[in-house]
């Protein structure tokens, strides 16, 4: 039903010889070729692939380990085909909630934020309770339509 080309080759494929840009446009002839050819239908298609990146995402975490582990062995750093890897910190998250200012601040942000929504939401004027009229804030970016998929 499909030929033989970049279809089939999703499991033969060098990739580790692919940039990072070459990636992206072999995945993008992927999804174009299947479609075209009808091998499947988008929808299964999409499920498909969510469940591929399912198994790559738990895949990745359970060799997070053993990859720090070899990594130590090779001076903290690699480089396997045109990728690099190496050993980096994710940085240590500070706990501003530790900070009754910041707390004070945060509460009231989140406030004003619930209140510029309630006004976007709302035909008429809406007032805050100092009694100024808050504003209707304009759109930053707008929702697109995806595919939710739930596994």
């Amino acid at each position: 039903m499909h030929n033989t080309n970049e279809t089939d080759l999703i499991l033969k494929k060098d990739v580790l010889a692919l940039n990072k840009e070459e990636l992206q446009t072999y995945g993008k002839n992927i999804a174009k070729n299947l479609i075209e050819e009808g091998w499947a239908d988008p929808i299964t298609l999409m499920v498909q692939s969510k469940k591929y990146l399912e198994i790559l995402t738990v895949f990745n975490k359970a060799m997070k380990e053993a990859t720090i582990i070899e990594l130590g062995k090779h001076s903290g750093k690699a480089t396997i085909g045109n990728a690099k890897i190496a050993l980096g910190s994710t940085g240590d998250r500070l706990d501003y909630s530790n900070d009754p200012i910041w707390v004070e601040l945060k509460e009231k942000l989140d406030s004003r934020t619930e209140l510029l929504k309630m006004a976007y939401k709302q035909k008429e004027n809406l007032f805050d309770n100092m009694g100024i009229e808050v504003p209707r804030v304009s759109i930053k970016t707008h929702g697109e339509l995806v595919p939710k998929i739930t596994l």
